[in-house]
């Protein structure tokens, strides 16, 4: 994953630099220096695709709930 797709998708599921580095403990300073002077680590693209699908499955569930109670 290069800094781009990295920054894109960051983007994309509405987070920035910060709220990811807190997400995974890890410093600030550590992540920004993904794609620039350290490669992106190999196991951000598959957690953040677990990310992305677990924010689906939220959204899914409360739409049901929203349903139910509905009848």
């Amino acid at each position: 994953m290069t800094h781009e797709e990295f920054k894109s998708k960051l983007q994309s599921l509405n987070l920035n630099l910060l709220q990811f580095s807190e997400l995974i403990n890890t410093p600030y300073s550590t992540t920004a220096k993904w794609g620039k002077s350290n490669p992106v680590p190999p196991w951000v693209e598959p957690f953040l695709s677990i990310y992305e699908q677990n924010l689906m499955m939220e959204n899914i569930k409360k739409e049901i709930k929203t349903l139910a109670e509905k009848l």
